[in-house]
């Protein structure tokens, strides 16, 4: 009767793990619960512990998983459970990441690593060695955090853990572009959405089309960027994931921008918004809030948004924040000749960056200083040459989206570097 017991149980609980990696977190929750009603002693009810709150992590109920960790990690230090250890700081890593809790981010990450080591548990080490990855890209250590991504994978290919490899090649693109040209993250975001749909892995294959819109926004390729939207939308809506879903409406805004819609853009950019202080802004809110910046015609409006965006990034944010804001600042800021502004901006980026250059970053703030210069009216040879420099590293690094204002200070300027466009 007790194996009986027993067998059911371990059924359960495969069957609410196997329904979590296959995106349906509503199902994965509902096995969960049944297996804690099986669960016999600690050691059992730990595993559904551990389950329930990688549910709830996906759906961004952060206050319940942190408690249901708390009780699992109780039962699994009693026991002497290595590896559930492991997979505990795991996903509290995993829960301090959205949230901009980065020096608890990394800490989770590396105990979970030792635990991982401890248990002599490959599958875990890889999913550790990806939690630092993410612990790196947090605080904008992206050259550092592709390494660890590598590793991850590396690790992945070398034992056939497939799921594990699929749920992190979108990493690779994403923190590769800081440093890389754009062509090689959207053949990242291809390879990534190909593989998590070989898999049915939902959340992946959100992430490698996200890499994708990255990639074409920056190509210039409005069409294809705007379906690949749709598609990660339709995925985060289905994983009930919405702070991705507000990740996702502030790429669509930037479509919509680029398209001309600036009413829409406003429109869409609120919901963004409004679903990024619902689930945490330190996650992508200062993104909403620096779209909207550029979108806005209230000049009261765009200085509180950039303050609070300001005050959001000293609080703690995700990297990206830092590298989208200040770009888009900088934009703001040049658009009304603010000249004292874009250099503040650069210079704040430059700082974030500092430990660990970025040639993106780079790239930026030598763009926005040399269009500065220009826009101040010092349209000497060597602002000129500067612009006409920049301007090929722009194609070079597939940042065609930089390229225009550039080209436009070169044909006022009757530069010989112009480029003349049919």
């Amino acid at each position: 009767m007790a194996r009986e017991a027993g067998d059911k149980f371990a059924l359960t609980c495969l069957k609410g793990e196997m329904l979590h990696d296959l995106g349906s977190i509503t199902g994965s929750r509902a096995a969960f619960s049944v297996a804690v009603e099986l669960a016999q002693d600690d050691t059992q009810r730990c595993r559904v512990w551990i389950g329930l709150a990688g549910c709830m992590r996906i759906t961004d109920e952060f206050d319940e998983a942190y408690a249901t960790l708390e009780k699992a990690e109780a039962a699994a230090a009693e026991h002497g459970l290595k590896l559930e250890l492991a997979q505990i700081h795991y996903l509290r890593g995993n829960l301090h990441f959205p949230l901009g809790k980065i020096d608890d981010c990394r800490e989770e990450h590396e105990l979970s690593l030792k635990y991982a080591r401890k248990a002599n548990s490959p599958e875990a080490e890889a999913r550790a060695l990806s939690g630092v990855a993410d612990a790196e890209y947090a605080r904008g250590r992206m050259i550092t955090s592709h390494d660890y991504f590598r590793r991850c994978i590396t690790l992945c290919r070398e034992h056939g853990f497939g799921r594990v490899e699929v749920a992190n090649m979108s990493m690779l693109g994403f923190s590769r572009n800081f440093f890389d040209t754009i062509q090689s993250g959207l053949e990242d975001g291809l390879a990534a959405v190909e593989a998590a749909r070989k898999v049915g892995h939902h959340r992946a294959e959100m992430l490698g089309h996200v890499m994708w819109v990255y990639a074409l926004m920056e190509l210039g390729e409005l069409d294809q960027a705007k379906a690949h939207t749709k598609e990660a939308r339709a995925l985060a809506l289905r994983l009930g994931a919405m702070r991705f879903e507000a990740q996702n409406l502030i790429w669509l805004a930037r479509i919509v921008t680029a398209e001309g819609r600036r009413a829409e853009a406003i429109e869409v950019l609120e919901q963004a918004l409004q679903l990024s202080r619902d689930t945490g802004m330190a996650f992508t809110g200062t993104r909403a809030l620096s779209g909207m910046a550029l979108v806005t015609e209230d000049p009261e409006r765009r200085r509180s948004l950039l303050e609070e965006g300001e005050a959001i990034l000293r609080s703690g944010a995700i990297s990206h924040n830092h590298f989208w804001f200040y770009r888009d600042a900088i934009e703001v800021s040049l658009n009304i000749g603010d000249w004292e502004s874009v250099e503040r901006y650069a210079v704040a980026l430059e700082n974030y960056t500092r430990p660990e250059p970025l040639s993106c970053c780079d790239f930026f703030v030598a763009r926005e200083r040399a269009l500065a210069a220009f826009g101040r009216g010092q349209g000497d040879d060597e602002v000129l040459a500067e612009l006409g420099r920049l301007r090929e590293a722009a194609e070079r690094a597939g940042i065609l989206t930089a390229i225009p204002d550039l080209d436009a200070a070169l044909r006022a300027s009757d530069s010989p570097h112009a480029v003349v466009r049919p």
